[in-house]
């Protein structure tokens, strides 16, 4: 018998997949929440996405068995949510599960009342899990439904309070002390021997890199230094990095970055592109540059849409198996690879270091040792690297490939836009240019509507939906970096015509914060707040950061006074736990010692600047421009002929420079 139930009609993939199920699925709509009511029954939540290996796992064991998907249907109306489609859903009932059982993660399962007040949940069951908790809760339902209805009063009470009771204004003093002591309490927390933070799950959490490569830079800390270098080379060296394509899984299930979920996100790899970039900028590693070349070949050839755009995830299954697509036999390996130099650069061995005999594809000694020891040249070893690679890769794709989630994400694809202007800044690939460019015309084009709102994705079938808190911060990025790639001011007003409609549609105005939604939606509990920053940044700390910068091109101390106001919020949380308010600290450390902003005007300003570039300069601000320009900071600078080089900070700018190495000297050393 052939099930199919109303996912049928959605466009996402992660809910497509479930449309066969025989659990009767709704998405989440008036339909479904008014249906609940009318039948007086208990909502099931279940939030997942396409590329979840856990997820997968709970629909075969569970939603696909006739007899629990006659126990939910009996007394449950059952909801899918794709949580990149609607983050907004995951954000709250996250919470509510993270509140109920002190951990979160997908897939993610919430039990609710019939207007959608959650009293239970949990991430995965097995099936006999799921089974007694449908039946226990079944009951307690039928015969003590006050008990669900207190449970859930007081969770939703809990939910609705959080972000105006945990989060306080404080009278905040940021200084070089205040930095220090969080400093020295995150280094306690970082992994000496494998980097990254302690722990037996490593994620790469770029927005953490990238503060302590800027800490690095203005401090001096070796210690500092020798941990990011640690990370990042186990990183591109291990599991989560493709040896073969390129391109970072998710995270590793193992403290030394070896064995991945093999799920590809679009939101991983665009933020490691300007991870690494500025790494190398910094440090001068130039294997850093293979990860960012092989990077964005890897997203051009699996990732990218018609458009320029691209698509949001690979999945880490297939044919129902995790991995498969990317693991070796030792004896299919060496057949297509008869090469001990190959073999042992990558860890291959009969026995194999993963389930089943399998061989993931990582490196653990340095390659310049297996050269000694093989009697091979540099030159000859990186020729058999390079055609090992091409062969390994042909052979690949000759098998079932993982499934692609073709959701074209506006916050994700922000961040790629970034990702790939870093990675121009710091390799000069004009690809790379390029392709930030084309997706930003598509952006201003085509995701930008006539209201100044954005949309929040993009898939073959619809783009109707409105964008949120995270989206508008992105794009916001992303216009602040094309603006300094090209001096096309055009970006700029775009820039600021987006934060004007997010000032108007998502601010707290008491706290000077922003809802993570335009409005607060009649079907939502209530209206959340995204503060900490987790894989990606979140969306009020890039705000506070676009308010800071955008205040700085335009002159405008209003922004920048909210800015700091929004800072002052998150002054306990960063001093105990640095690592997960990293992309804060970027403003902090501007508050404590204000940055410079570095005005190129003249006839070669992109040249100029494009030689800035080659050194890493996490305390500047650029802007500038090629002609007059009526942008007040920039305004009667210009002179025919001539290219200067001012340097301004604290209202106070010194005469133009023509010197890079003397504009260096003065933002490099006086700090």
């Amino acid at each position: 018998m052939k099930f199919k139930n109303q996912l049928i009609y959605e466009t996402s993939p992660y809910l497509l997949q479930h449309a066969y199920n025989p659990v009767n699925w709704y998405p989440w709509n008036k339909e479904a929440l008014e249906l609940a009511k009318k039948q007086n029954k208990m909502l099931i939540i279940s939030i997942g996405y396409s590329a979840c290996h856990w997820c997968h796992v709970m629909e075969s064991e569970s939603f696909e068995d006739p007899e629990i998907a006659s126990l939910m249907n009996d007394n449950f109306i059952c909801i899918k949510v794709d949580k990149e489609e609607r983050p907004d859903i995951d954000l709250i009932y996250m919470e509510a599960v993270q509140l109920i059982s002190g951990q979160g993660g997908w897939p993610l399962n919430c039990f609710a009342t019939p207007d959608g007040r959650p009293f239970y949940g949990g991430t995965y069951f097995n099936k006999k899990q799921w089974d007694y908790v449908l039946n226990q809760i079944a009951d307690l339902y039928k015969n003590d439904k006050e008990k669900i209805s207190s449970q859930a009063k007081k969770l939703t009470n809990a939910l609705s309070k959080n972000e105006f009771i945990s989060i306080k204004k404080q009278t905040a003093l940021f200084n070089n002390n205040y930095i220090q002591d969080s400093i020295e309490i995150w280094k306690d927390k970082l992994d000496p021997l494998y980097g990254g933070l302690k722990g037996q799950q490593k994620f790469p959490m770029p927005a953490s890199i990238d503060y302590l490569l800027s800490y690095y830079h203005l401090s001096n800390d070796k210690k500092i230094f020798s941990a990011l270098s640690i990370q990042l080379e186990k990183m591109m060296h291990g599991g989560i990095y493709d040896q073969i394509q390129g391109g970072f899984s998710r995270y590793t299930v193992d403290k030394k970055w070896i064995v991945p979920h093999f799920e590809k996100m679009l939101y991983d790899n665009a933020q490691l592109l300007s991870t690494y970039s500025n790494a190398f900028i910094l440090s001068g590693n130039y294997n850093y540059t293979t990860v960012i070349h092989e990077t964005i070949n890897f997203l051009t050839s699996e990732m990218q849409d018609e458009n320029g755009l691209f698509y949001c995830a690979l999945d880490a299954d297939s044919e129902g198996v995790e991995g498969k697509y990317y693991v070796w036999k030792h004896n299919e390996f060496s057949k297509t690879i008869n090469n001990d130099f190959i073999l042992e650069l990558y860890n291959i061995s009969k026995e194999g270091n993963w389930e089943n005999g399998e061989n993931i594809l990582h490196i653990t000694k340095p390659k310049n040792e297996l050269v000694i020891k093989h009697n091979l040249e540099e030159s000859q070893a990186n020729q058999q690297i390079i055609k090992s690679k091409s062969k390994l890769l042909a052979l690949r794709n000759s098998r079932t490939k993982p499934n692609l989630d073709n959701k074209i994400i506006t916050s994700w694809n922000a961040l790629l836009i970034v990702g790939l202007l870093d990675s121009y800044k710091a390799t000069k690939n004009e690809l790379a240019f390029n392709l930030a460019i084309n997706m930003g015309e598509y952006f201003k084009n085509s995701i930008i509507k006539s209201d100044g709102s954005v949309i929040r994705s993009l898939n073959a079938k619809k783009s109707n939906l409105d964008g949120f808190l995270d989206d508008y911060a992105n794009t916001i990025k992303a216009f602040i970096s094309l603006y300094t790639a090209t001096f096309n001011e055009i970006w700029l007003t775009k820039a600021l015509l987006l934060l004007d409609y997010t000032i108007k549609n998502f601010s707290d105005e008491k706290k000077h914060l922003f809802y993570y939604t335009a409005i607060k939606e009649e079907s939502l509990i209530t209206r959340k707040m995204e503060i900490t920053d987790n894989v990606m940044p979140s969306s009020n700390s890039q705000m506070a950061i676009n308010l800071y910068v955008l205040g700085l091109h335009s002159q405008n101390q209003k922004h920048i006074e909210r800015a700091k106001i929004m800072s002052e919020y998150v002054h306990p949380f960063f001093k105990e736990n640095g690592a997960h308010y990293a992309n804060w600290g970027i403003l902090i450390n501007w508050l404590i010692k204000e940055p410079y902003q570095l005005i190129i005007v003249g006839e070669n300003a992109i040249a100029l600047k494009n030689k800035i570039n080659d050194y890493y300069l996490p305390n500047v601000i650029l802007s500038g421009s090629e002609k007059e320009s009526d942008l007040p900071i920039i305004k009667n600078k210009f002179k025919k002929g001539e290219t200067y080089v001012y340097i301004c900070r604290e209202n106070t700018c010194l005469s133009g420079l023509t010197s890079i190495k003397e504009v260096i000297k003065i933002v490099s050393h006086s700090n």
